[in-house]
């Protein structure tokens, strides 16, 4: 196999300190994250948008559920095993779903679940209203919701002490 690449736009803002990273879902890519990047810009954040695999203006990789098996083979785990249902609780970071309330592709419930799935306070779930699976222009309601949680993730990072993963 030869080299691939994954695209990615720096949204940088001068004399910032932090970064946030904005990954998209299945099917869609960077360009479509703008609308949760710009309000995390304009309140003084780098923020970095990549779009996945097969995805956007990243290279592609062939993917067929014969693949996927194989590479369930190699790793060695079911992808069920490795779902986010199932490895929540072994993220030492804290975690913040954002899912929309009118999502009919992925519904609620799912996040719900991986919610309970937590068994730790550092798993919120920041529930959007009026929002579909695709409905990024609704972020901007959230901006506070979306700043406080950030700022209280790197507060307790900052008292662990410097590498500590919190």
């Amino acid at each position: 196999m030869g080299h691939r690449t994954l695209f990615g736009w720096l949204l940088p803002v001068p004399g910032a300190t932090r970064t946030v990273v904005v990954l998209h879902g299945w099917g869609s890519n960077a360009e479509q994250m703008l609308p949760i990047a710009a309000p995390l810009w304009r309140a003084g954040l780098n923020v970095l948008l990549c779009d996945a695999r097969n995805h956007g203006n990243s290279d592609s990789d062939v993917l067929t559920a014969l693949v996927a098996r194989y590479v369930e083979w190699v790793i060695g785990y079911r992808f069920e095993t490795i779902a986010p249902l199932n490895t929540v609780r072994q993220i030492a970071c804290p975690v913040l779903l954002v899912h929309g309330k009118d999502d009919r592709t992925v519904p609620i419930d799912d996040a719900r679940r991986i919610l309970g799935n937590g068994g730790r306070p550092t798993v919120q779930l920041l529930e959007i209203e009026d929002a579909g699976h695709d409905s990024t222009d609704q972020i901007e309601r959230y901006t506070g919701a979306l700043l406080r949680f950030l700022d209280e993730s790197w507060s307790a990072g900052a008292q662990l002490g410097p590498g500590a993963q919190g």
